[in-house]
């Protein structure tokens, strides 16, 4: 029984002496492996053990269009037609027809009507309906000033058009019976007594108000099968760096029972298993029931479809594949509510009013919005701490109009609030310097005993009020912040064509000389490199040398990592180390003026 523990020493002292700061090593690694990591890590492990917050599906809107008082030109009684007397409405029971064929009218030449509100305005067409372009005006759609605003085109498949529906589709053609500043009125009949009619209209910044109503003016039941009402195409927006492992055009949607789901790199995924078409239609099997709301987007701007409550069945996804590309990158994405078949009797309506929003991703519009479409904005794991950042960079800037400034002084108040843990840290290093005369000792005593060591480590730390890990705690406690700003700084529509300095966008790399050199050249990386490596050369060590060359090659990586990044977040990581070296130097200050 004895060789036992001899065997077990002699594998312990072959794997080499398993001391406090070989963990601390040990722990450096998985931090700096977290932080790259994390992004799968939020996906695959966080987010299921976290699921979305839920709330009941959202109340019809109380300004509700009110009831139209007697017919329109080619418009829709305000009430259904009493039934003529002697007769009755047929039984449910008896088949009801289906919606007839188009009856030749599709042939009509398309006709458009434009509407506008404070924030944007809108095409819209005779074709089903919908609408064909959407214009930002306060958004210019390249950095160079005066470029024009923002278009959002739909005229290959215009947004809100039924499909399933026959003569309501993009063949169909129907009347425009009226258009005032901020509204627009359609109708359309079929022979068959079936009557259609849709008021859209202008109700907020960015977002629409859809009554569709439908009345059986027949005599008998008619069938409305079921149906699918789309938004408009997303396409990758122009003036966007390709950075890997990020997926800005996506479709997203929820429901109080499935929380909020996304499809981003799934369907790519989807190309490559049905052997590359150039397009697919697909109904997601990870969603079951009806949605809440539905949205298509890309980096800066969003579609969503938020359809009339306990009307839908599911939801369906329409993608464009780049033919250009070799690896299934998406193009173009859509996205539809189906809803389920309704028999109208004779004289019956149906109404449904749906909204829609197209425009800008921004936290305070979208929060307004109700029913969590504000999260479209993939703030993260950690958007609690998000938020918040986001609120507090915006209201710098409405101080200060630059964001390149607004960044500055968000990273100089993160600073102060981690002062004391900051301040800790330092002290706790300084601690440990003192004691590494005592600690090569022990080592160099029990150098044959491990275990031994160990024990006689762990008394000097207690004895001198050291924690071996105290150095590492800022690191670790910082990681939320920064992963949160990672997110925030990433898609900010606010840093949308930011200029600061030399960097003309900071949602981009700064991407200087990209036509002239093999790789554009981006200052802010470098100079984040630089002061991290003059962090590290004035913060107090303590440890054996392969922890100090770790920690030294950190600045390589983290250039490494950082040099595609947007330059807004590389702003930050840079004036987060000045200020440190600011605290350092100081503290040296104070040290040598208390000496002397």
């Amino acid at each position: 029984m004895a060789a036992a523990p001899a065997a077990l020493s002699r594998r312990t002292t072959k794997r080499g002496p398993m001391n406090l700061d070989r963990k601390d090593w040990i722990i450096l690694g998985v931090l700096f492996l977290l932080l790259i990591s994390w992004q799968m890590i939020d996906r695959t492990v966080l987010a299921p053990m976290f699921p979305e917050d839920t709330e009941p599906a959202r109340e019809v809107a109380a300004d509700r269009a009110a009831p139209r008082e007697g017919d329109e030109p080619g418009g829709i009684p305000a009430e259904p037609a009493e039934p003529a007397a002697g007769s009755s409405a047929p039984e449910l029971e008896s088949a009801p027809q289906p919606v007839p064929e188009p009856d030749g009218r599709s042939a009509a030449p398309e006709r458009t009507v434009e509407i506008s509100g404070e924030k944007f305005g809108l095409v819209l067409t005779s074709r089903g309906g919908g609408i064909r372009e959407a214009v930002l005006p306060e958004y210019r759609s390249t950095p160079e000033e005066g470029s024009g605003p923002v278009r959002l085109n739909f005229a290959d498949h215009p947004a809100l058009v039924y499909e399933g529906l026959s003569g309501l589709g993009e063949d169909g053609s129907l009347e425009i019976v009226d258009a005032s500043g901020d509204a627009v009125k359609f109708a359309h009949r079929w022979d068959s007594g079936l009557v259609f009619e849709r008021t859209v209209e202008i109700v907020g910044d960015y977002q629409l108000s859809v009554i569709d109503r439908f009345v059986n003016r027949g005599d008998e039941a008619i069938e409305l099968p079921e149906r699918a009402l789309r938004t408009g195409g997303m396409s990758n927006p122009p003036h966007v760096s390709s950075m890997r492992g990020m997926v800005y055009l996506s479709v997203d949607a929820y429901s109080s029972a499935n929380g909020v789901k996304r499809w981003d790199r799934k369907i790519s995924k989807w190309f490559k298993k049905e052997g590359h078409p150039l397009e697919l239609v697909r109904q997601p099997e990870d969603w079951a029931g009806p949605v809440d709301w539905v949205a298509a987007k890309n980096k800066f701007f969003v579609q969503i479809l938020n359809p009339e409550a306990d009307t839908t069945r599911g939801m369906r996804i329409e993608a464009r594949r780049d033919p250009e590309s070799a690896d299934d990158t998406v193009d173009r994405l859509a996205v539809a509510a189906r809803f389920d078949p309704v028999v109208l009797s004779a004289g019956e309506p149906l109404e449904l009013e749906h909204r829609y929003y197209v425009g800008p991703k921004k936290l305070k519009i979208l929060q307004d919005l109700g029913a969590h479409q504000d999260r479209v904005m993939e703030l993260g794991w950690f958007r609690f701490i998000g938020r918040p950042l986001l609120k507090v960079l915006n209201g710098i800037h409405a101080v200060l109009p630059n964001y390149g400034v607004a960044i500055i002084l968000l990273t100089m108040l993160v600073r102060i609030i981690f002062w004391p843990v900051t301040h800790k840290s330092t002290e706790s290093m300084k601690r440990m310097q003192k004691i590494q005369p005592l600690m090569k000792e022990i080592r160099e005593k029990h150098k044959d005993n491990p275990q031994k060591m160990q024990q006689e480590l762990m008394a000097l730390y207690k004895e001198h009020k050291v924690n071996p890990m105290g150095g590492c705690l800022p690191m670790l406690i910082q990681i939320p912040v920064f992963i949160a700003l990672f997110w925030v700084l990433r898609s900010a529509i606010e840093l949308r064509f930011a200029s600061f300095l030399w960097v003309a966008d900071l949602s981009e790399p700064e991407n200087l000389f990209a036509d002239a050199l093999p790789i554009a050249l981006n200052i802010l990386p470098l100079v984040m490199a630089g002061t991290m490596f003059l962090q590290q050369k004035l913060t107090p060590t303590a440890g054996d040398p392969q922890q100090q060359k770790m920690m030294m090659f950190m600045p390589v990586m983290l250039l490494f990592i950082l040099y595609p990044m947007p330059s807004g977040l590389v702003l930050y990581w840079t004036t987060s180390n000045l200020l440190m070296i600011v605290q350092l130097l100081w503290r040296r200050r104070k040290e040598a003026g208390e000496a002397a």
